[in-house]
């Protein structure tokens, strides 16, 4: 073979080489994988269904989060829904409230948390909520709670088929039939004065 053969036939093999490496960057399988929602923490895991998992959602402001910790969890692309959770709400450092509940999802783009079933919520200062639902959505820093809501201080219980409020439970506004209930009586004077 003629030298200007030889140097074709190795172009050739060259060039075949460089398309073959170009196709396997471009569509090997973990390049075309859709990747997992930004989770604080970030998870880096292949598997869609996992199983005694706890991660971190970011809530109402840079310093709100969630530690949730589930029996069951499965991955979406826009959306994980849980089963068997327990959690806790912090605000910076300090922790607002628990909750627990059967199942539930988490929006990852609205970072919006929704709890199903038996949830029970009980906050540090001696509050406690419990609903069929509860819903909270950081970006307007509420909470929801539906269905057979129950919301109880030391001092009253509110019963209602629906309730929205703050993410600390200071400011509430009800939905539907109400009834609330005064646990302590207030002490009224009766000295007149002149």
């Amino acid at each position: 073979m003629s030298r200007k053969k030889w140097l074709i036939l190795i172009l050739g093999f060259i060039l075949l080489s460089v398309i073959v490496i170009i196709g396997l960057i471009f569509f090997h399988p973990v390049a075309t994988s859709p990747k997992l929602p930004a989770v604080k923490g970030e998870l880096k895991l292949e598997a869609d269904e996992m199983e005694g998992l706890s991660i971190k959602v970011a809530g109402t402001n840079h310093s709100g989060f969630w530690e949730l910790n589930f029996a069951e969890f499965v991955n979406r692309d826009t959306e994980g829904k849980f089963q068997t959770v327990q959690g806790r709400y912090f605000q910076g450092k300090r922790q607002l409230y628990q909750i627990k509940a059967e199942s539930g999802t988490v929006s990852w783009q609205e970072r919006r948390v929704r709890f199903i079933g038996k949830v029970h919520l009980e906050t540090e200062d001696g509050k406690e909520l419990d609903a069929d639902e509860v819903i909270c959505t950081p970006e307007d820093g509420k909470l929801s709670a539906r269905g057979g809501v129950s919301f109880r201080t030391p001092d009253l219980i509110y019963e209602t088929s629906r309730l929205d409020s703050d993410m600390n439970l200071r400011q509430i506004r009800s939905r539907g039939s109400t009834q609330v209930r005064f646990l302590k009586k207030r002490q009224y004077s009766t000295e007149l004065h002149p």
